[in-house]
């Protein structure tokens, strides 16, 4: 049983200890879920096993540790065993990436496919699948089905008395990996229940019953769609259930990349950026996609800029950095008195100088951690709006994917457990309570492969606030084009996800890619002014639509009152 007396955290101070320890009260060292919750994303379970295992040496010989501390490093450190920490760890991922497998799936609530009113084949014989949608009256049984593990205590767990050493120091040899086998597929059974959520369902077929399968493929069953479905479905939708189609009806298990691909695909997005989208969607289709996102000329300075820059490369190859943070706060200076005098000054020009003065003073590194990328990136942002922008950065969780995973856990019977909490988000530009686009971020060391998969959450992420704002204030979705950045370490691209016919289609804003400078080098090109001109197109763009949307709230709000006659009298 956990003590009730707190023993405090390791001090800062004690380097090559993994962050865990230095957040969490020793009482709770041995929580298997707490290790899992402080787990760093790029790891794999070994790592964290190596990290965690070679904290608890180190803490349990320091000088610098308190006496209580090295006393429960020592303690928990004797019993762990390699094998069953990978197992519990392991199976803890497992139920992580099922929970958030059901609850990825959204956005088809929205009706892309209104109007077609396609019904569903009679359950019987002749129709039946080799898998549907399962019954789930509790978490408990959705555990048990999906080969799920429960909370367990690290000491008790991944402990064995039996087999423990206390004497060794290093990490014991891996043992050979098993794979646990797929759960056997049933027939459905189709309850009254299940019959009048179909029929009463805001999503049609084929698309219900597609999620249900698609829910089943991740789950590691057979999946089997009918045939005749795709004949009823033309243009963009028929593209996008046979790309869908192809992917979850294959023997082989999906890679987390392409199931991203196929949640983008399923919430009714057509995603130029996609690999192999040519192939999948054709040439025409993607050529006049990209056609559609892509701003060609908002890379090129304009006059005014190029105006306020040309000292600026001037001061740089006199002297670079030390001369050039001379002239902008000379500028700065300038700037602000003639301000005080009533004069007339120049307002970009002080977002410009603004924005480079913060990059002198930060000196951005691709070292940087994630946080400190944000605190950058946003600051230049927002300066270059002049501090108009409502951005917030931090453990934010979006209300949007929490109300899409609500309606899904409804609509599938799906226990999304603390999922239904929302995402966490990177930087959010908000208008109000609404939130208006969201921007992704990732440190420079994590691999390309990961960013790839962020970028597509990403994408998912801000059709999911357009969707909520199309809820809260009746805004059409064609008047919500949404910008946003996906940026990785010092570089970022921009991309729009645009309301088209009945699709969501989504491609590159612009060729260029946005750099931070980290050296002369990069300096050099960034005083040239083409990644400041796209900043300020995308600050001039969300400026315009948070005025349209309050505009479009503050009418729904009059609308609402006045359709209600007891508001409207008083």
């Amino acid at each position: 049983m956990t003590s009730s007396i707190p023993l405090g955290t390791v001090d800062q101070s004690l380097d090559n200890v993994d962050r865990f320890f230095h957040l969490v009260d020793g009482r709770y060292w041995s929580q298997a879920e707490l290790v899992f919750k402080y787990r760093d994303l790029s790891k794999t379970a070994d790592q964290h096993y190596d990290s965690y295992h070679s904290s608890l040496n180190i803490i349990r010989n320091s000088t610098l540790v308190n006496a209580s501390l090295k006393n429960q490093a020592q303690k928990i450190f004797s019993r762990l065993l390699y094998t069953k920490f990978i197992a519990n760890f392991t199976g803890l991922l497992e139920k992580a990436e099922w929970n958030a497998a059901q609850s990825s799936v959204r956005g088809l609530y929205l009706g892309i496919t209104d109007g077609l009113n396609i019904k569903p084949p009679t359950p019987g014989p002749s129709n039946a699948r080799k898998s549907t949608k399962r019954k789930r009256s509790n978490t408990n049984a959705v555990a048990a089905e999906a080969g799920m593990v429960t909370s367990r205590n690290l000491r008790e767990d991944l402990a064995n008395p039996e087999e423990h050493s206390s004497s060794s120091s290093s990490a014991p040899h891996s043992p050979t990996k098993s794979k646990t086998p797929s759960p056997t597929t049933t027939l459905p059974i189709l309850t009254a229940n299940g019959v009048a959520k179909r029929k009463n369902s805001t999503i049609v077929e084929p698309w219900r019953s597609v999620v249900e399968q698609l829910l089943e493929k991740i789950k590691g069953g057979n999946v089997t769609l009918p045939e005749e479905w795709p004949k009823n479905l033309t243009g963009f939708h028929e593209m996008l259930y046979k790309f869908i189609e192809s992917k979850i009806q294959g023997s082989a298990p999906m890679s987390q990349l392409m199931e991203k691909d196929v949640y983008v695909a399923m919430s009714g997005t057509v995603n130029a950026r996609m690999g192999g989208a040519r192939d999948v969607f054709g040439e025409e289709t993607v050529n006049l996609i990209e056609a559609q996102c892509l701003r060609p000329d908002i890379s090129n300075p304009n006059e005014q800029l190029q105006a306020i820059l040309d000292p600026l490369q001037e001061a740089f190859r006199a002297g670079e950095m030390e001369r050039l943070i001379d002239v902008v706060e000379a500028a700065l200076g300038v700037e602000a008195s003639a301000h005080l005098l009533g004069a007339v000054t120049d307002p970009l020009k002080r977002r410009i100088l603004d924005a480079v003065r913060h990059i002198c003073i930060k000196k951005p590194s691709k070292s940087m951690s994630e946080g400190e990328l944000v605190d950058v990136w946003s600051y230049v942002v927002n300066a270059l709006a002049g501090n108009k922008l409502s951005l917030r950065s931090g453990e934010l969780t979006s209300k949007a994917t929490k109300w899409q995973r609500l309606l899904m856990e409804k609509e599938y019977d799906v226990d999304s457990g603390l999922a239904t909490c929302g995402r966490k988000l990177d930087l959010q530009c908000r208008v109000g309570e609404l939130e208006l686009n969201n921007s992704e971020f990732k440190a420079d060391a994590i691999p390309t492969s990961q960013v790839e998969i962020q970028y597509r959450k990403n994408l998912r992420v801000n059709q999911a606030m357009m969707l909520h704002i199309k809820e809260k204030i009746d805004m059409p979705l064609h008047d919500l084009d949404v910008l946003g950045l996906d940026v990785h370490g010092l570089s970022a691209v921009m991309f729009s996800l645009k309301y088209s016919g009945d699709v969501f289609v989504s491609g590159l804003a612009t060729r260029h890619m946005l750099r931070l400078p980290d050296s002369p080098a990069s300096w050099r090109p960034f005083l040239r002014g083409n990644t400041l001109s796209v900043l300020l197109a995308y600050v001039d763009h969300l400026l315009d639509l948070s005025q349209r949307i309050e505009e479009q709230e503050l009418q729904h709000e009059e609308q609402v009152m006045t359709a209600n006659p007891r508001t409207s009298e008083r």
